[in-house]
């Protein structure tokens, strides 16, 4: 058996394919940002995938919905699609560092009613929503998807 040794000037670093963690959010491409900041944490946002959802929510998914249900209103809409949210919640439970991606209903990006969007981000970035369990430093990472049909909302995911 033979072992070869490659000389390390030789040897290039290697970037990963994918180099940011899942719920990375780059702050130049975010909105509601301004008066908004992360608390100290060495460590990147808790909450990978749908895993801290359940925590966060103020009472539970069941009342979010329920929330949404009763505050939203159609307006004559007829939008297909879907919204999804992306956004950050810090110790103090405040919303921030915002993302919006707008799919049609194949998945493609698309513009859905802009009043429609901003209703449903007001109503999703509302600090009671959240609770953070008061971490003197923990901050979370959230994403929401909206099922929307004939400018009604379906489903609420994850």
């Amino acid at each position: 058996m033979y072992l070869f040794f490659a000389n390390p000037s030789q040897i290039n670093e290697v970037q990963p394919k994918y180099p940011d963690y899942v719920g990375e959010i780059y702050i130049d491409k975010a909105t509601r940002t301004t008066g908004f900041s992360l608390c100290k944490d060495e460590n990147k946002p808790h909450g990978f995938y749908s895993s801290a959802a359940p925590h966060i929510y103020k009472k539970n998914k069941l009342a979010f919905k329920e929330f949404i249900a009763q505050q939203y209103q159609n307006r004559n809409r007829d939008d297909n699609g879907y919204l999804n949210l992306r956004f950050h919640i810090n110790c103090r439970d405040e919303t921030g560092n915002l993302i919006i991606n707008e799919l049609n209903a194949d998945l493609e990006p698309s513009n859905l009613n802009a009043t429609l969007v901003e209703q449903l981000v007001d109503l999703s970035m509302r600090s009671e929503n959240w609770r953070t369990a008061n971490h003197p430093t923990l901050n979370y990472y959230m994403y929401l998807i909206f099922k929307i049909e004939n400018g009604n909302v379906t489903e609420i995911l994850p």
